[in-house]
């Protein structure tokens, strides 16, 4: 029977020292103090809670990132159709309008009657700037008279009025105008009443112009070019013409020396 020789290895990892005893290497010494620390912690070998509130935060930030990139992405599509609606439908607008004709009317006796009354006639060229036909092209005019030289807070109301008689004009006849074809003018004769007030108080006439125009065969949508006008304020008073007595009626020019656009909008 053999020895091992006294040099040689054995396969107790454990080390003694002279006197028999074990010494832990500095490695094990380690394992044991973490060892120690987790009873004594109560920590245990399960996988911590922070990675699982840190993985449900990651998932929670990534569902946001893919509702964000949704949204911008359907923000694009919008602006890309609406683009493309711009740049195809028909776009018609209005040249250089012209006010003429103008008269005062005043009926001053008769209670049924008794009014002061601007006849007038404008004057509307038209044009189709846009890349496709213009349909149903129908327009309105609608407007008042003011003693005071601000503009009256009936400006909205008397778009409304005047877009009414376009939308009803362009369902009912409509014209139609071709892309970059020459101005078409539009003449219509229009007055405006008021109740019965003396000429000379009257300072400044306003005008609502609509025009009313459709891309499709249907006119299911009608877009509006929108145009208010106002007169300069009376230079000086009105000066009779003539009058009338079956009804009783003066008639009066006005001095009006220029006219001048203080709002547009279309749609």
């Amino acid at each position: 029977m053999t020895t091992a020789p006294d040099n040689e290895a054995t396969d107790d990892p454990k080390h003694e020292s002279d006197d028999g005893e074990w010494e832990p290497t500095p490695g094990e010494i380690l394992i044991l103090v973490g060892k120690w620390l987790r009873h004594r912690l109560g920590i245990t070998e399960e996988k911590p809670k922070w990675t699982e509130a840190a993985t449900a935060a990651l998932t929670l930030c990534v569902a946001i990132a893919a509702f964000w990139s949704a949204w911008i992405f359907q923000g694009q599509l919008t602006v890309a159709r609406k683009t493309m609606e711009a740049q195809t439908r028909p776009w018609v607008g209005n040249g250089k309008v012209e006010v003429k004709e103008t008269t005062f009317l005043v009926y001053p006796d008769n209670p049924i009657q008794a009014r002061t009354q601007f006849d007038f006639v404008v004057d509307i060229p038209i044009k189709n700037v846009g890349n496709s036909p213009a349909l149903h092209v129908g327009t309105g005019v609608n407007g008042t008279m003011t003693e005071q030289i601000a503009a009256p807070s009936t400006m909205d109301r008397m778009m409304q009025i005047a877009c009414g008689l376009a939308d009803g004009n362009a369902k009912i006849v409509g014209d139609m105008l071709f892309p970059n074809s020459p101005y078409t003018t539009t003449e219509w004769p229009a007055n405006i009443g008021l109740p019965f007030t003396q000429p000379t108080e009257v300072h400044r006439a306003w005008i609502a112009i609509c025009i009313a125009y459709s891309g499709t065969p249907s006119n299911q949508q009608l877009h509006h070019t929108k145009l208010w006008m106002a007169s300069w304020p009376f230079n000086g008073n009105p000066t009779e013409i003539r009058r009338t007595t079956q009804p009783r009626v003066v008639y009066y020019s006005l001095p009006i020396t220029q006219w001048g656009v203080v709002r547009t909008e279309a749609d």
